[in-house]
């Protein structure tokens, strides 16, 4: 299971140092709660976000569409910008989460 650091910390266990931004990898749901709970860590990465991220612009484009959740949208966002950052791929869900923005603010 990978999760996504919120807050910076050094794993018991390992000594590792993680970063915010960076990801964290366990097999231990117990210890991924544990972490959780404590705010070091946010919720679990789902592994197709990283598999959309790895094909070209315009397939990404056509993956990623208003159906995809606000955290997702927000998750393949960042991991564009710390990755690859191509243009057209982070105009594209910048828009779609606007668009959220627009109509959550209507209601």
């Amino acid at each position: 299971m990978k999760y996504e650091v919120k807050s910076a910390f050094i794993d018991k266990n390992t000594k590792e140092a993680y970063a915010v931004g960076s990801h964290f990898e366990t097999d231990s749901e117990d210890r991924a709660e544990f972490l959780q709970k404590k705010g070091f860590l946010g919720s679990e990465i789902d592994s197709t976000v990283e598999t959309i991220l790895d094909k070209k612009a315009s397939d990404i484009i056509k993956a990623i569409s208003s159906e995809t959740s606000r955290e997702e949208l927000e998750s393949l966002l960042k991991q564009e910008i710390e990755g690859k950052d191509r243009v057209t791929v982070k105009e594209h869900i910048e828009k779609l989460l606007k668009g959220e923005d627009d109509e959550s603010s209507e209601a």
